[in-house]
């Protein structure tokens, strides 16, 4: 069916193809109606599945994150609450960044209410936009977290 198209542009089944599939030139299109010619477009390209994780089921303020790995290789909290509160500057540190940080300071392991009170903390800036709790939204970021560890 492909060759189809290849060898004969008018055929009847075409319809969803553009001029650049059929390989019509592009200069010759330009008198048709007097409109250039669409060259490529994104409207028949799959959009992707939302990466929204499902909430929580139950209450997750109790369960514990631990922190795997060497904890020297975290940025010190220190460092990231200093770019993060840096006057004129629009740098910020992403949230697992502040999270690993946050860990790190306190030995590895925290519970997750306590968790999400000093990220909102040092985040120095609004959690995104979500229909979760503060515990909730911190919660579906580490659960899939390589270097974090969710004990319930």
């Amino acid at each position: 069916m492909a060759e189809q198209y290849r060898n004969d542009p008018t055929a009847d089944d075409d319809e969803g193809l553009s001029d650049v599939q059929h390989g019509r030139d592009a200069e010759a299109m330009e008198g048709e109606g007097g409109r250039p010619p669409v060259l490529a477009s994104a409207k028949h390209i799959p959009r992707p599945t939302t990466s929204l994780a499902a909430p929580p089921r139950g209450h997750v303020a109790k369960v514990t994150v631990s922190l795997l790995g060497d904890v020297a290789s975290v940025p010190s909290l220190e460092d990231v609450v200093k770019i993060n509160t840096k006057a004129g500057s629009k740098g910020r540190t992403p949230i697992m960044t502040v999270i690993q940080a946050v860990l790190a300071k306190s030995g590895g392991t925290m519970a997750l209410a306590e968790l999400a009170a000093k990220v909102r903390e040092n985040l120095n800036r609004p959690f995104p936009a979500s229909p979760y709790t503060p515990e909730e939204f911190i919660y579906v970021m580490v659960r899939n977290c390589d270097n974090l560890r969710i004990r319930e």
